[in-house]
């Protein structure tokens, strides 16, 4: 798709032309632009120029690695490394784990208990809902 990006209303190189330059061009990237048209163009396109043109080249070398598929499979994955830091991690916090989450989850338990009971009917259904067969 051709199109219009990499200009900028700047009169000269700057932080300005920098940066409306590379924001015009990731935009463009984002919407498929593929032939682009005013690389390098300064006040609105009334002046073009070499540097910025260079700036653009890099802003364009940057959006397209950014934009490049990222692979997934077994290996960029690691799930085993993965796997294996996470009991690594639980190793090492089972203490923490045992003496303060545990007891956390037994006293929430027990605080919701007589809510949970006053809720329930004898026949275990929660206010008159009978679940559905399966």
């Amino acid at each position: 798709m051709f199109s219009l990006a990499g200009v900028t209303d700047s009169k000269l190189v700057d932080q300005q032309a920098a940066i409306e330059a590379a924001l015009t061009l990731m935009v463009d990237a984002l919407i498929g632009g593929q032939i682009v048209h005013d690389l390098g163009y300064l006040e609105s396109g009334l002046t073009g120029s070499l540097v910025q043109l260079a700036i653009c080249h890099e802003a364009v070398s940057w959006i397209k690695c950014f934009l490049q598929p990222i692979e997934v499979n077994d290996e960029t994955l690691a799930l085993d490394e993965a796997v294996t830091l996470a009991a690594a991690v639980f190793e090492v916090n089972a203490d923490f784990f045992v003496a303060h989450v545990v007891p956390a989850i037994q006293g929430a338990a027990q605080r919701l208990a007589p809510t949970l009971r006053s809720l329930t009917n004898s026949a275990g259904n929660v206010g008159g809902m009978v679940p559905s067969p399966a």
